[in-house]
């Protein structure tokens, strides 16, 4: 139903309530009345001859006729109230003022107003006659840019200050006419500046403006929508249905839309903004009339859509929310009168990849419809209502807005008074209260379509937004030309950018060595026979005495039934024993799959009848542990072989002892003597990892993809004769292959570390120092308990170093400079790659400690591919998953087709019958060509309906000095209430310090709220962290729980604190804002905890110390 006319207001209350809009704008200046965020400037070209005296009177004459321009806003009881000053308090206000200078223009243009003393508005004179001037200029910085086209070339041009005497014409000025937007609104600029106008044009004649008295004032508009709209709490008033509306419309919208921006977003918005103009093309602007009349929709919506496209595609989500402003005024009696009027309206669409535009489509007009249709509630009740994360770094609710035919504005005032003619000039240094504003104008008769973008200068460079407003036109292009295309295969890169995107995407195209793994390691042998190729505990194998052995077992396998593709187990801990038996399987031609000596024993049938696993490959030491003695019985061991049901049925154990001798001339194993002939297709292992399902999953990998990883390490890090590399991975892990294989290749010794002795850092340090060990491998995990715990002089001491790897999990920056600052000269390398691509298949050379550490770019011969939903290639900046294709890519899972169909796709991009494998990796590409490592897909909580990465929250624990590993889980106590949990170690980490540098990094809302410091980190098998081993969360320090007040003074202030929350008690922990409080009740918090303290309390001291005993 239509709402009841303004009218006006008699009597008038004792205190005049701000309108809804003032309050935000009220609540916003108590936090900083210096910021000019909210000014709006409007710089008029005066040329001629001015009465400067008339133009002063034509001033005080608006100010008379607009009461909310002679208004301030002051405060009682924390609750603002409007006071309409007399126009003979003009002087007292410094409305007026003349200055010399560009700069004095300027800071008239960008200084603040505290409003709660001053009157909204100022206005400024320059007379620019034998003064520095301003003229265009393309590559200038000043804060003028004179008026061209603004639909064009609106933030194109910059201006340059000259030094110009001569030929500056007599009578040249600049007006600026500067109000807060607590008194204003663009759309108001314009009437202000005509009415001006318009009484400095009789007040040159000598006589007094003759407009038509205006109907009403604004104080009458902000206390009819008061009385209009009801109270919020009243769910039966007009604004109570509408937030209604708006509740349920908004409710778990997430916090902020991260566009790809080219620097991290600050804590605190400066609100700095440029403008950069883009054009339509007729044939696009052409196409959107077109859809709009052919689906019923307005051309608002198309736009709209379109937008919500870009923007999804952009940021890799579905959930969008754009807002738009509306006029606000709605009533012809409002038309002429200045105020703060302007509405924002949050569009909020659901872009699904998979639906057509022209499906969007119909969403959009019904979504858009229905918002107008609850247009009247106030933006700033919107966002109490919906209490979303309350931040300086954005705006709530939606940090993009979209405007469409925007009003006319000051900067199409044109006019002439006598012999004064009157121009617009913009100002270039403009503020964005959002990240990025889009503004698109539909032209007319003789007018193409345009558009202006505002960004955020604090996230964007103007490159960054040229290449989004190409993007924005493309897609405008492509969705209107075939609006039933799935929106997700809507062309969003250039063909030269989507070009760009595959090259970086493939590694080099390089030919390896002919030969299998086998072929490799016996050449070596044959080379090197004398050198050292193994060495454990203190005992040597030469490569001729590693080539026997391995041969005399391969022979065995191979009467036993071993060829190419057999699986064969291999179940002895890390010693000579193991890569003898590894190596023996390779030589026979069969394939080996690792498995922990102390693996449960249901885990092992699994694994043994998933592979096809006929023989087991044991140590003559080898005992079953005692909680599984009952469960598998003890092998035999006579001769070397036996047969046992433990395994399997038919499933034939083979001991390995490398402590007999033997003769160190046996030849090698032949390809002939093989059953069969061994391609580099055939299977070098399989590898078991943890499947989501639980039950293990193993992956069949071939010499070839090996072949790839190992020739590639092997020239970028080039082991050779003389390198000692320790093996110290577990061999159930994929990083273990170039360490069980590279060395071998290379004529390296092998510096094998005893079982157990990968979690012992003293015991890796005294290894690398006893074996002058040249290379060493650690999870990131390790690698930062290692440098934190041994040492510092004994780390300096390891002196043979010359590579530290690290791969398994994401490498924090922190942790690069920790060893960076140990060995400054060693080559720090970030590897990645899932088993499932041959163990690496990125890299990143980290030795000089950059502060964001990436996973690099491909090795030889491989793909990288980062694609959305759609398999479609992703621009710089923007998230997607990582795809990998090439020679390394594993065959698939062992006894799973359906699994390696599901993870494994066809490679849209490559030859017919190449695959791609599916990572589940969130990954995306950076400026420079890199691949930055977000993390796993699935990685992602949501907590009190905000979603939550994580890692990136590990990713800041780690980086505080002294902690040396961190995780962070999400807990429920026994009431249900979740909470982020911080594990630290090591304990005696100052958790305050760690607190205070979090909430210094991360919004509220990702801060934990219990604290775990822990010694021992648990780590499983593979030396990662083993989430599902960190001890319960202790949730007795959480504040929920109730804490007295201490004192007479704690006690008044949580006496004030529980009356405005409307409850009996408060905690003098808890947050206010955590158990209720908003912004509105912030501001009466304040006052009267300055009553309480004595001192002026801000709003913003409230909400950096928002719990009574903060």
């Amino acid at each position: 139903a239509a709402l009841v006319p303004v009218t006006v207001a008699d009597p008038r209350p004792a205190r005049i309530p701000l309108s809804f809009a003032q309050q935000r704008m009220w609540f916003i200046n108590r936090f900083d009345a210096s910021g000019a965020t909210y000014n709006i400037p409007a710089v008029l070209r005066l040329t001629g001859e001015l009465d400067v005296d008339a133009l002063r009177q034509a001033v005080i004459d608006v100010l008379e006729r607009h009461e909310v321009l002679r208004t301030s806003f002051p405060a009682e009881n924390g609750i603002p109230f409007q006071r309409v000053g007399d126009i003979a308090e003009f002087d007292d206000h410094g409305i007026w003022q003349i200055v010399a200078t560009d700069e004095d223009v300027f800071a008239a243009a960008t200084t603040g107003f505290d409003v709660t003393m001053q009157w909204p508005i100022r206005v400024i004179l320059r007379n620019t006659d034998a003064s520095p001037i301003l003229t265009p200029e393309a590559d200038g910085s000043t804060f003028l840019i004179p008026e061209a086209d603004a639909t064009k070339e609106r933030g194109s041009r910059r201006v340059r200050r000259v030094e110009h005497h001569d030929a500056t014409p007599a009578g040249d000025y600049l007006l600026a006419v500067v109000a807060h937007h607590i008194g204003i609104d663009g759309e108001s600029m314009l009437p202000l500046v005509t009415d001006i106008v318009t009484a400095y044009t009789a007040r040159t004649q000598g006589d007094a403006p003759s407009w038509t008295p205006l109907p009403v004032q604004f104080a009458d508009f902000a206390i009819w929508q008061h009385e209009v709209l009801g109270s919020a709490d009243d769910a039966e008033s007009v604004i109570g249905r509408q937030l209604g509306y708006w509740k349920d419309k908004l409710t778990g919208l997430p916090d902020v839309l991260e566009l790809p921006t080219d620097r991290p977003r600050p804590l605190v918005a400066s609100y700095r903004g440029a403008d950069l103009g883009f054009a339509v093309p007729d044939e696009v602007s052409e196409r959107i009339e077109q859809i709009a009349r052919r689906y019923g929709v307005t051309e608002f919506m198309v736009v709209h859509a379109a937008l919500a496209v870009l923007l999804a595609r952009l940021t890799a989500t579905q959930d969008i929310a754009v807002s738009t402003p509306t006029a606000g005024r709605g009533q012809a009696v409002l038309d002429r009168l200045v105020g703060m009027f302007v509405n924002t309206l949050v569009l909020r669409t659901d872009v699904q990849s998979s639906m057509s535009f022209e499906e969007l489509l119909e969403q959009v007009r019904v979504s858009d419809l229905d918002a107008f249709e609850h247009a009247d509630v106030p933006f700033e009740s919107v966002v109490e209502a919906v209490d979303p994360v309350r931040s300086e770094a954005f705006a709530p609710l939606a940090q993009v807005m979209l405007s469409f035919d925007p009003g006319a504005s000051v900067a199409e005032a044109r006019a002439q008074v006598g012999d004064l003619k009157i121009a617009p000039v913009t100002l270039d240094q403009v503020p964005a209260q959002v990240d990025l504003s889009v503004v698109v104008s539909s032209g007319g008769a003789d007018r193409p379509w345009s558009g202006v973008l505002r960004y955020a200068t604090d996230l964007f460079d103007e490159p960054t937004m040229a290449e989004l407003a190409d993007r924005f036109v493309r897609l405008l292009d492509v969705l209107t030309a075939e609006p039933e295309v799935a929106v997700g295969d809507a062309a969003l890169l250039a063909d030269a950018d989507r070009a760009l995107v595959l090259d970086r995407s493939v590694g080099a195209e390089v030919v390896v060595p002919v030969g299998s793994v086998a072929d490799v390691v016996v050449a070596q042998c044959v080379r090197s026979p004398e050198a050292s190729a193994l060495w454990f505990e203190g005992r040597s194998v030469c490569y001729a005495e590693l080539s026997a052995r391995v041969s005399v077992l391969a022979r065995e396998l191979i009467s036993s039934g071993v060829g190419p593709d057999t699986a064969v187990g291999v179940c002895i801990d890390r010693s000579i024993e193991m890569v003898v038996a590894i190596h023996a399987v390779v030589a026979a031609g069969g394939q080996y799959v690792p498995i922990a000596t102390d693996a449960p024993a249901d885990r092992v049938r699994s694994m043994v009848v998933a592979a096809g696993v006929r023989i087991v490959l044991t140590a003559a030491d080898f005992l079953i542990p005692e909680e599984r003695s009952g469960e598998l019985a003890s092998r035999s061991r006579h001769e070397g072989s036996g047969e046992t049901s433990a395994w399997g049925e038919q499933v034939r154990t083979i001991v390995v002892d490398c402590t007999t001798e033997v003769d160190l001339a046996t030849a090698p194993v032949s390809d002939a003597e093989r059953l069969a002939s061994l391609s580099l297709d055939n299977a070098l292992y399989t590898l078991f990892t943890s499947g989501s399902t639980g039950v293990p999953k193993g992956v069949t990998v071939s010499h070839r993809a090996v072949l790839n990883r190992l020739w590639w390490g092997l020239d970028v890090f080039p082991w050779s004769v003389g390198d000692r590399v320790v093996q110290k991975t577990p061999y159930t892990f994929d990083v273990s292959v170039p360490e069980l294989f590279a060395p071998l290749f290379a004529g390296a010794e092998l510096v094998i570390a005893r079982p157990g002795g990968h979690a012992d850092p003293a015991y890796i340090a005294d290894l690398i120092a006893e074996t002058a060990a040249t290379s060493v491998h650690f999870v990131p995990s390790m690698l930062s308990v290692f440098v934190d715990v041994v040492d510092r002089d004994r780390l300096a001491q390891l002196i043979s170093l010359k590579w530290v790897f690290a791969s398994g999990e994401a490498l924090p920056a922190a942790v690069v400079a920790q060893v960076h600052a140990v060995w400054p000269s060693v080559g720090i390398h970030n590897l990645f790659g899932p088993t499932e691509a041959a163990v690496e298949v990125a890299w990143a050379d980290v030795s000089d400690a950059p502060e964001s550490v990436t996973i690099g770019v491909p090795v030889w011969n491989t793909e990288t591919l980062v694609l959305d939903d759609r398999l479609k290639p992703v621009p710089a900046g923007v998230p997607g998953e990582l795809y990998l294709g090439g020679v390394q890519i594993a065959r698939g899972y062992a006894g799973q087709p359906g699994l390696t169909a599901e993870r494994f796709v066809p490679d849209p991009y490559g030859v017919e019958g190449s695959r791609l494998y599916r990572t589940g990796d969130a990954v995306r590409w950076n400026a420079v060509g890199n691949i930055e490592y977000l993390g796993r897909t699935d990685f992602q909580v949501k907590l009190r309906g905000q979603r939550i990465e994580l890692g990136e929250i590990e990713a800041v624990l780690s980086g505080v000095p002294g902690v040396v590993h961190a995780a962070v889980t999400v807990a429920a106590t026994d009431s249900g209430a979740e909470h982020l949990v911080a594990y630290l170690s090591p304990a005696s980490v100052d958790v305050n310090v760690v607190k205070a540098a979090v909430a210094q990094a991360l919004p509220s809302y990702m801060v934990p709220t219990v604290w775990m410091l822990i010694n021992d980190v648990p780590l499983n098998s593979a030396g990662k962290l083993d989430r599902k081993a960190l001890p319960a969360p202790d949730f007795g320090a959480v504040s929920e729980e109730y804490v007295a007040p201490d004192g007479a003074v704690e006690e008044r202030l949580a006496g004030v604190f529980a009356d405005l929350l409307g409850t009996d008690r408060v905690s003098v922990t808890e947050s206010f804002f955590d158990v209720g409080g908003n912004s509105l009740s912030a501001m009466r918090l304040a006052a009267r905890a300055g009553e309480v303290l004595g001192v002026e309390v801000s709003v913003r001291d409230i909400f950096e110390a928002p719990s009574v005993r903060e």
